[in-house]
C-alpha cells in the first residue's frame, strides 16, 4: 500500500524468513526519488531497516530491502 501511494509499482517481491526476522526484497518502478520511498518504508511500525540495493540508482528500476521481526509481519 505504501509503495503504491508513493507513486511506485511493485515489479517483483520476495520474502525470506531467517533467524526470527522477515527479509523483504522489492523491485519497484516509478518516477519518484527512491530515497523518498526508502524513508517512508523505514518509518513503518516493526521495520528494523530499509536500504537501497546496489544498482538502484535510477528511479525507473529501484530495488529495496527491508528487515522486520517475523512476528510483526503476521
Amino acid at each position: 500500500q505504501v509503495v503504491r501511494k508513493r507513486g511506485f509499482r511493485v515489479e517483483r517481491f520476495a520474502a525470506e524468513h531467517d533467524k526470527g526476522r522477515l527479509h523483504l526484497r522489492l523491485s519497484c518502478s516509478g518516477s519518484s526519488c527512491p530515497d523518498m520511498l526508502r524513508a517512508q518504508l523505514d518509518k513503518l511500525h516493526g521495520v528494523q531497516s530499509v536500504c537501497l540495493l546496489p544498482g538502484a540508482s535510477t528511479a525507473s528500476n529501484d530495488r529495496l530491502s527491508a528487515v522486520m521481526p517475523a512476528q510483526s509481519a503476521v
